[in-house]
């Protein structure tokens, strides 16, 4: 087998998905990290299949472990909402890269009152020199592109060079190497208030991404927060409805609570499709989308009328209130009316897959890719789509998109 496939398989073992580790796909940065170390690429391969941190440092690199502090704010601003007033907090840090992912959990956690000593932030990365990066406590210039929050302001010092972690943030910060499922099995059942596991399972095959949402859930306290990427859903991770969104003014910060139809005891009196569909909590749009769609009578279906000026905030109220059909009525109505967004489109994919029609889903969320190619959420959501109808060579095209488009 020539070097290059050897590489190739290596990654694909890794965990990588098959697309994304492909010979064409990997040659450049196989290459570059090849004359990084020295010989050739014969001499590189053997390396890698017997030097698991190198293989860990290649596959991070494909998988582009780029992050800064506070990314995604309105995830913090939510989280430090929700734990002011707790006795203790600990969560949990899934592929945290060089650190300014669990360094900015923990200021969170200082910010809303709680002792140094009652927090913890267990962060597990494969790559050794972004753990060693991280115990130093120096994040470089990039890792504070989007700011810091006043409230975090005095626990970062930053200069012309970059970022210097403060010590109580960085006491509240255990650093573990290893990648997920494994590097979490050690952890306590239920003993994490959070957790983090962001942009990952693009990169990731069905069955690693399977693995590690089982570890999720599994680490995640009964009322705890998941925080995802802003491309990335539950169902991605194979938790399919177990989760909702953690409340409605939640919008940018990709947070997930378990479904309160999860907690109940009694069994579903309506198909599952239906059931995930709750007043006032929206459900995973593409888990939704995985179940058939019942027959109905012929005018059975109540027809909701959209507001007399209907528009894509009414629209999104209604969806995230679980007014899916409100929600798809005023959608249609500004569609109608000749509003041609890309955000239109998306959301009427998202209201077609969690109202259980895969093909209307599919077709909104192609004119949303038409416009906007590399809009992340809408070819994940398409991945998902391709993968529940068996097409997983599409699907594997759409997810390469996204990763490309998510940084």
């Amino acid at each position: 087998m020539r070097a290059l496939a050897r590489i190739s398989d290596l990654l694909t073992r890794a965990q990588i998905d098959p697309s994304l580790a492909r010979e064409d796909a990997i040659a450049g940065i196989v290459d570059e990290r090849r004359r990084e170390v020295g010989g050739d690429l014969d001499a590189y391969a053997v390396r890698l299949e017997r030097d698991p941190d190198e293989l860990a440092r290649l596959r991070e690199r494909i998988a582009v472990p780029e992050t800064w502090l506070f990314r995604y704010p309105a995830a913090f601003e939510l989280l430090r909402t929700r734990i002011a007033g707790r006795a203790g907090f600990r969560a949990l840090s899934v592929a945290c890269a060089t650190g300014a992912e669990p360094f900015s959990i923990a200021a969170t956690a200082l910010a809303a009152g709680l002792p140094a000593e009652r927090v913890r932030v267990d962060a597990v990365d494969p790559n050794p020199e972004a753990i060693a990066r991280a115990s130093t406590g120096r994040l470089g210039r990039m890792a504070v592109r989007g700011g810091i929050p006043g409230w975090a302001s005095d626990m970062f010092r930053v200069d012309e060079d970059g970022v210097t972690v403060g010590e109580d943030v960085r006491r509240c910060v255990h650093l573990h190497q290893g990648s997920a499922p494994g590097a979490t099995a050690a952890f306590p059942t239920g003993s994490s208030d959070a957790v983090f596991c962001r942009n990952l399972a693009i990169y990731l095959s069905a069955d690693a991404r399977a693995a590690i949402g089982r570890e999720l859930d599994r680490v995640l306290a009964e009322d705890g927060l998941l925080f995802v990427g802003h491309a990335e859903r539950p169902a991605a991770f194979g938790l399919g409805d177990r989760f909702a969104p953690a409340c409605e003014q939640s919008h940018g910060a990709f947070a997930w609570a378990r479904a309160p139809v999860m907690r109940a005891a009694a069994p579903r009196a309506e198909p599952e499709h239906r059931a995930a569909i709750l007043p006032g909590a929206r459900r995973d749009r593409t888990a939704a989308a995985r179940a058939p769609v019942p027959s109905t009578p012929s005018g059975a279906q109540r027809t909701p009328m959209p507001p007399a000026r209907a528009t894509l905030g009414d629209a999104r109220a209604a969806a995230d209130a679980g007014r899916l059909e409100d929600a798809r009525a005023s959608a249609i109505a500004m569609h109608a009316a000749g509003e041609r967004s890309v955000e239109l489109f998306h959301l009427l994919g998202t209201v077609e897959a969690a109202l259980g029609r895969p093909a209307e889903a599919e077709a909104w969320l192609r004119q949303a890719v038409y416009l906007a190619p590399s809009h992340p959420e809408a070819l994940v959501q398409l991945a998902l789509l391709a993968e529940a109808r068996g097409d997983h060579g599409l699907a594997t095209r759409y997810r390469m998109r996204a990763a490309r488009s998510t940084g």
